[in-house]
């Protein structure tokens, strides 16, 4: 019971909470580009990461879904896979981040990162 609530509920919760986060920060970098903050030209890691982030997140929860509601479908393990990587970029995104500068908001987004992840990991299971 429990397997089944985190496989549907951590990548929904996770996605919620990632997805602002990582729209905050691109959010971020963009208005210290505007005013010449970063005093170098192309993208920084951490940019490449949340851009990435924010594309994953809107798919995690319609793919969750969907391999929860019928886990015998043709496409579980491409969408496992998915919601997997979406895991694994934000959680590296976080760490990066974390790495950086640290501060308290961002280990609430890290757990949601690892929940996204482990839901990911718990979808490849059929059950």
């Amino acid at each position: 019971m429990i397997i089944k609530t985190i496989k549907l509920y951590g990548a929904i919760i996770g996605s919620a909470i990632v997805l602002p986060a990582a729209a905050m920060a691109l959010a971020v970098f963009a208005i210290g580009s505007i005013f010449q903050r970063n005093a170098h030209s192309g993208f920084e890691m951490a940019q490449i990461l949340s851009i990435m982030t924010v594309i994953g997140a809107f798919g995690v929860p319609a793919l969750t879904v969907a391999n929860f509601v019928k886990p015998d479908n043709e496409l579980r393990i491409v969408s496992a896979s998915i919601v997997t990587l979406v895991g694994l970029i934000s959680t590296s995104s976080v760490v990066y981040t974390l790495m950086k500068d640290n501060s308290p908001l961002q280990y609430a987004v890290l757990v949601a990162a690892v929940l996204i992840l482990v839901s990911g990991i718990l979808q490849f299971r059929k059950e």
